[in-house]
């Protein structure tokens, strides 16, 4: 689900779950997700650019993820404070 997140813009085909994306965006979408697993590839012949592709794609993977995390931790802190402020507001009567 949460790679199906990462790549939904090259969805083909909904029903079979088909996608269209290279296999460095694809390794990367799932190495992003900070779950625990090994790096088992069918092609182990990946050469250095296509290591520095899935590198910098995952970097920007995490780091999606790390602003979206920032960005709704920040609204709950505003909403939490305008909860607070009407509280005191009207409480004090």
């Amino acid at each position: 689900m949460h790679t199906h997140d990462l790549l939904k813009r090259r969805l083909i085909d909904p029903d079979t779950h088909m996608y269209r994306t290279s296999p460095e965006r694809a390794i990367a979408a799932v190495e992003s997700l900070g779950l625990k697993h090994r790096r088992i590839y069918l092609d182990a012949n990946f050469d250095g650019q296509s290591q520095a592709t899935i590198r910098a794609l995952t970097e920007k993977y995490v780091g999606q993820r790390r602003a979206w995390a920032t960005f709704f931790q920040t609204l709950g802190y505003i909403g939490i404070g305008l909860l607070l402020l009407n509280l005191l507001t009207f409480s004090i009567r």
